[in-house]
C-alpha cells in the first residue's frame, strides 16, 4: 500500500473541525462522554485479515454473500420434536386397532369353540367284545371351514376292524372331509375290539384341522374319550390230586371257559410248574411250553369250554408241598403277550423212602454238549427212611438222537465202574434210547442201602466226533438223560423213586484258538497274534469277540478283517470283533494283529487278556461260549 493511501489520524476531537476536511457530525447520547481508543495501523490490518477469512467461509462459488436479512432463526431441540410425533402416530394406530376390533361382524369371528367336536361310545368293555367309537362334528359358525381334516388317535389296545366312511390312509387314523359349509354336521363311526388288562383304562384322541373362509392359517379343535376292559368272558379252572407221590405219574386238568359268543384268536394256556415236574404227555399236545386254545370248530373245544389234560412225575424236593399254576395269555398284533386269567392250587408231597439224584457235567437241569464232548454224569442215591431198603435195582436212561440207527454217543467208550447191563432200543429213525441198570450183582452196595446212608457212581459216555458220524444229517440236537430206583422196604417191595431227565442240547462245534509269535524288532518287544475260530457244524450269529490290551503297547490291525468288523478303542484299550453271520461253509476264520510292547515292565503278567467269544447257535439258539488263553509277554532275560 502507498503511503498517499494511508488514513489520516487526528488527536482533535471529534467535535471541533479539522483544518482542511470536515467530518460528518455524530449524535452523541446524552450520558456521560464515552471514552475512545485510537487504532493503531497494525490492529486496523489484522482486522481487515479477519474480514477477509470470514468473507471467504461465507462466500458461495461464485463469491456471492449470503443475504442475512432472509435467515431465520428458530429455538427448540429435534430429537424432543421426533418422539413427540411417534407417540401422536402409535396412539393413532391403536385407535384404529380397537375401532376395527369392535366394528368386525360378530359372524364372522374365529372361535374355535362354535366348531364342535366329540367323541361317544360304550365306557365299559368285555375283552375281546366289539365296540363303537362314534366321532361327531358340527360347523356352527356363519362362514364354511376349508380342507376339513379329521385324525384319530387309538389306545395301545385297540384292533381295528372298520369305519364309516373309509380312512384315506392305510393306518385308518385319516378321512377328509372337505369343506364344510355353515351348519354343516357329521359323524365317522369306528368298529373294532380292545385288548388289555382288565380296568386299564384306554384313551382316545380325535383332532380336526380345518381353515376358515376368512382366515390364511389352519386352526384345530380336539376331543377326548376313555374307556376300559371292565369284564372279563374266560376263566380258568385247574384240578389236580390234593397229595402228590414222588416219582408217581400224576394227572392234571385245565379248563378255559367262556362266556361270550366267540372265541378269540391267538389265545394259549402257559402251565406253570415246580422245577422238578415232567410232563411226560397231555391232550392236546404240548408245542414246547403252552397249548394253543383252538376255535370252536376243534373237537376238543365247545361253545364254552376248552379242555386241557396232562400228566407227569414228580421228583423229590425238600418242601413239604408244590404250587401247580396255570395262565391264559393272549398274544397281540406285535407279539406281545398279555395275561388275561391265572389260576392255582397246591398239593402235598408224599415223600418217597429213597431219594435220587443226577448231575451231568455239574449240572442238574440243562447241559450244552457238542460232538466229541465228554459227558460225566453222576448218580447219588440217599436213604432219608428210618427202615432199610434191600433189592434196589437202579437205572440210567439216556435218549438221544441218531443217524441211520446209530446213537450220537459213543457207548462201545462208555466208562462204567461197576459195568451195568446196557441196552439198545431204536424208538424212531431220529431217535435211539440207550440203558443202563444195575442190580447187587454188578454193584453190590444195591443190596442193602442202609437208613440215612448215601450212595453214588459215576459213568462218563463221550459224544461222537465229526469223523464217527455226520453230524450235518443228525435232524435233532436234544437228548434226555433220566433215571430210576426201585425197591424194598419194610417188606414192600416194588416202590419206585424216579428224578426229572436232564437236557442235552447239541450245540455247533465251535472253538477258538489264540496263536502267538514274538519277535524282537529294532529293541521292541513284538507280538504277532492270531485268533482262529473253528466251526463246522451250525452256522453262527451274533459272533463277538472281545479282548483287553494292557501296558505300553502300540496295536497294529489289519485294513479289513476276514469278516465282520473290527473295532480298537484306544482309551480303553479294548479290542472288539463282530461278525453278524458265520455260515457253515466257514470252517475257520482268523484275525491277525500286531502288538508291539513299547516298555517293558517286569512286573507285567498279561499283554492281552483272555479272549470271551459269545454266538448265537442258528439251529439251537442256545447262546455259546468260549475263552480262550491270554499272551503274556516274554520272560525278562
Amino acid at each position: 500500500m502507498s503511503d498517499n493511501n494511508l488514513p489520516e489520524f487526528s488527536i482533535t476531537p471529534l467535535n471541533s473541525k479539522p483544518a482542511g476536511k470536515l467530518k460528518k457530525k455524530t449524535t452523541q447520547p446524552k450520558t456521560a462522554p464515552r471514552r475512545t481508543r485510537t487504532a493503531s495501523v497494525a490492529s486496523i490490518a489484522k482486522t481487515k485479515k479477519v474480514g477477509e477469512q470470514l468473507t471467504a467461509i461465507y462466500e458461495d462459488d461464485n463469491g456471492k454473500l449470503p443475504n442475512m436479512d432472509k435467515i431465520e432463526m428458530k429455538s427448540g431441540h429435534h430429537i424432543l420434536r421426533k418422539l413427540f410425533g411417534l407417540v401422536i402416530i402409535l396412539g393413532l394406530l391403536t385407535v384404529a386397532a380397537w375401532a376395527g376390533f369392535f366394528l368386525m361382524p360378530h359372524g364372522e369371528s374365529l372361535s374355535t369353540v362354535d366348531v364342535n367336536l366329540t367323541m361317544t361310545g360304550d365306557t365299559n368293555l368285555m375283552l375281546g367284545a366289539t365296540t363303537t367309537v362314534t366321532i361327531s362334528y358340527q360347523n356352527n359358525q356363519k362362514i364354511k371351514l376349508n380342507d376339513a381334516t379329521l385324525s384319530v388317535r387309538y389306545p395301545a389296545g385297540f384292533t381295528f376292524i372298520s369305519s364309516e366312511p373309509v380312512a384315506k390312509n392305510p393306518g385308518n387314523t385319516e378321512w377328509d372331509l372337505g369343506t364344510l359349509a355353515s351348519r354343516q354336521k357329521g359323524t365317522v363311526t369306528l368298529i373294532g375290539k380292545i385288548y388289555a388288562p382288565i380296568n386299564n383304562i384306554q384313551a382316545w384322541r380325535a383332532f380336526l384341522s380345518y381353515r376358515p373362509d376368512n382366515f390364511q392359517s389352519n386352526l384345530q379343535t380336539m376331543a377326548t374319550f376313555e374307556n376300559k376292559i371292565a369284564t372279563l368272558p374266560y376263566s380258568l379252572q385247574l384240578t389236580a390230586p390234593d397229595k402228590i407221590k414222588v416219582g408217581a405219574d400224576t394227572t392234571f386238568t385245565i379248563t378255559v371257559k367262556n362266556s361270550s359268543a366267540d372265541w378269540m384268536e391267538k389265545l394259549m394256556v402257559i402251565p406253570v410248574l415246580p422245577a422238578n415236574f415232567k410232563i411226560t404227555s397231555s391232550a392236546p399236545k404240548i408245542a414246547k411250553d403252552n397249548w394253543a386254545v383252538t376255535t370252536a370248530s376243534n373237537a376238543t373245544t365247545t361253545a364254552t369250554q376248552f379242555p386241557i389234560t396232562f400228566t407227569g412225575q414228580l421228583a423229590d424236593q425238600l418242601d413239604p408241598t408244590a404250587t401247580f399254576e396255570a395262565q391264559l395269555v393272549w398274544v397281540g398284533p406285535s407279539n406281545q403277550k398279555q395275561i388275561i386269567a391265572t389260576t392255582s392250587i397246591s398239593a402235598e408231597i408224599i415223600k418217597n423212602s429213597l431219594t435220587l439224584a443226577l448231575a451231568i457235567n455239574g449240572s442238574t437241569s440243562r447241559v450244552a454238549s457238542f460232538p466229541d464232548d465228554m459227558l460225566g454224569m453222576t448218580l447219588t442215591l440217599h436213604n432219608s427212611s428210618p427202615d432199610d431198603a434191600t433189592a434196589i435195582q437202579l437205572t440210567l436212561t439216556v435218549d438221544a438222537p441218531s443217524y441211520q440207527k446209530q446213537s450220537v454217543f459213543d457207548w462201545a467208550n462208555l466208562t462204567d465202574k461197576y459195568d451195568g447191563d446196557v441196552k439198545g432200543t431204536q424208538l424212531s429213525d431220529t431217535r435211539r434210547r440207550g440203558e443202563i441198570t444195575w442190580t447187587s450183582k454188578n454193584w453190590s452196595d444195591l443190596k442193602t442201602v442202609k437208613a440215612g446212608q448215601e450212595i453214588s457212581l459215576d459213568v462218563n459216555l463221550p459224544a461222537k466226533n465229526l469223523k464217527e458220524i455226520d453230524w450235518n444229517k443228525v435232524k435233532e440236537f436234544l437228548a434226555t438223560v433220566s433215571a430210576q430206583a426201585s425197591y424194598t422196604t419194610k417188606g414192600k417191595a416194588g416202590q419206585v423213586t424216579t428224578i426229572n431227565p436232564v437236557e442235552i442240547t447239541f450245540n455247533s462245534d465251535l472253538s477258538l484258538a489264540v496263536r502267538d509269535d514274538v519277535k524282537n524288532d529294532s529293541g521292541a518287544e513284538q507280538h504277532q497274534i492270531t485268533w482262529v475260530i473253528n466251526n463246522s457244524l451250525h452256522a453262527l450269529n451274533n459272533v463277538t469277540l472281545n479282548a483287553d490290551i494292557y501296558g505300553d503297547t502300540t496295536v497294529q490291525l489289519p485294513d479289513t478283517p476276514p469278516a465282520g468288523t473290527l473295532n480298537y478303542d484306544t482309551n480303553t484299550k479294548h479290542l472288539t470283533w463282530t461278525i453278524p453271520t458265520m455260515t457253515d461253509s466257514m470252517d475257520v476264520l482268523a484275525l491277525p494283529f500286531t502288538v508291539t510292547l513299547n516298555k517293558k515292565d517286569p512286573t507285567q503278567n498279561a499283554l492281552v487278556s483272555k479272549v470271551r467269544l459269545q454266538a448265537i447257535d442258528a439251529v439251537t439258539g442256545e447262546e455259546l461260549n468260549v475263552l480262550a488263553n491270554e499272551v503274556a509277554p516274554a520272560p525278562v532275560q
